[in-house]
């Protein structure tokens, strides 16, 4: 066999064995809600392939960073993490069923070997097999959070002392250490989500009080609080960002009403918006990592 054989014969080998992206690693999850209630759902990033998964009765599902399993809240009280179609479930953090604070907004770590949720106003880190850990934080953490790409530190919306806004805030998973990152007076931000590289963070900005869901952008921010800026004014407000794998586009959702939303993406610079889902309400997309 000649030399170009041989190479031609190894280049199709190393596609195979996964040299080439992971189909696992371009997918979104999502959640659609409809007369027969909410179901979760996964498509590929262009929109295509959208199929549903069995109804396992997961709630706030997150995507594991090699997009195969899941993490989310079961219905009695428990952290569960399983596969996409709820097969080998196992619970990794039970509190018990007449707890008044279930665990909730469970995000896994960028290693995928840590789970950090919240129960209350107080985040927990979870290592499967092991005890939760209260991050000994001085803060009221009133949203979902988001692990820094080397999982030191966590990104969360906080509660003000007078609860008529939220703010956003860098923890120290170690230590608990906090400071502020992003304070809009009078305005709530919430959904924080930081990039693979580290460089960003993106969440959501809008009016506090009753504002219409079109008044909710997204913005972006960097980790020491510099270069705040909107990313773009989408005209049917945006929330949820979740970014892509490559850090290049974010999904959301848009189109927000109270009987509808859909799902879309756009670069990270704000340009090249694509719509994905068309009609009905579709929630909280989740790109696998």
């Amino acid at each position: 066999m000649g030399v170009a054989r041989v190479v031609d014969v190894l280049v199709v080998v190393a596609a195979l064995v996964g040299v080439a992206p992971s189909a696992s690693a371009d997918q979104i999850l999502f959640s659609r809600q409809n007369r027969d209630g909410e179901r979760l759902w996964v498509m590929r990033s262009d929109g295509s392939g959208a199929r549903r998964l069995p109804n396992f009765g997961a709630r706030d599902p997150d995507l594991s960073p090699d997009g195969r399993r899941l993490v989310w809240s079961g219905n009695d009280n428990s952290l569960r993490t399983g596969t996409i179609t709820g097969e080998q479930q196992r619970v990794v953090w039970r509190v018990g069923v007449q707890s008044e604070n279930p665990p909730f907004w469970a995000r896994w770590s960028p290693s995928g070997g840590q789970i950090a949720a919240v129960r209350g106003t107080q985040v927990f880190v979870v290592r499967p097999g092991s005890r939760a850990r209260k991050l000994r934080t001085s803060v009221s953490i009133a949203g979902r959070v988001s692990w820094s790409p080397d999982g030191r530190r966590i990104v969360a919306p906080v509660g003000a002392q007078d609860a008529k806004f939220t703010t956003l805030w860098v923890i120290d998973v170690a230590s608990g250490a906090a400071r502020e990152l992003v304070r809009l007076d009078g305005e709530a931000t919430g959904s924080p989500a930081w990039s693979p590289d580290g460089r960003w963070i993106a969440f959501t900005r809008s009016p506090s009080g009753d504002p219409p869901p079109s008044a909710r952008q997204l913005w972006l921010v960097r980790p020491d609080g510099s270069g705040l800026h909107q990313l773009a004014q989408v005209a049917g407000g945006a929330g949820e960002p979740s970014w892509s794998p490559d850090g290049r586009r974010l999904a959301f959702m848009t189109d927000l009403t109270m009987t509808r939303s859909n799902i879309a993406t756009m670069r990270s610079d704000g340009s090249g918006l694509r719509l994905l889902t068309r009609g009905g309400r579709n929630l909280s997309p989740d790109w696998s990592r």
